[in-house]
């Protein structure tokens, strides 16, 4: 296997720490130029229960898969991820490195920030203090304690 692919354990971290603070379908929704990123938790009945499932945030069947992340860590891209536009995969890929590399916050944040929405919650961000961090209080203590 390809070793870039692997190390993502972070990101499945992540989102379980989400999941455990009591969020039952936890989401990450990002923007790269233009392009939703969503990230879900497999539940028990999925193919691979505890992945961290990459779409374009639709709903099953009609969403688009970019793939996963094995509960190992491990990316699995799909057939759809290869047909991005060459600019919009390299924005997938530097996020996920990103992110792999413990800079969870700073991805949400800048997505936040540039979007004017949580990146958790889909709320807009109104006060000052949410809109200087990129991320809802509530959202940010879940994701990162």
């Amino acid at each position: 296997m390809d070793h870039r692919l692997e190390g993502f354990t972070p990101v499945v971290a992540l989102m379980n720490r989400i999941a455990d603070s009591g969020n039952k379908h936890p989401r990450v929704r990002l923007d790269l130029d233009g392009t939703p990123l969503v990230l879900t938790i497999a539940g028990a009945k999925a193919r691979t229960p505890g992945s961290v499932y990459l779409t374009d945030g639709g709903r099953y069947p009609n969403n688009t898969y970019f793939g996963a992340i094995t509960p190992d860590g491990a990316f699995k891209h799909t057939a759809a991820a290869a047909k991005l536009d060459q600019a919009v995969k390299d924005l997938l890929w530097t996020t996920l490195k990103r992110m792999r590399n413990g800079e969870a916050e700073a991805v949400f944040a800048e997505n936040g920030k540039r979007l004017g929405k949580c990146c958790m919650c889909g709320r807009d961000l109104s006060d000052q203090e949410s809109v200087e961090r990129g991320i809802g209080p509530i959202c940010a203590e879940k994701a990162f304690g």
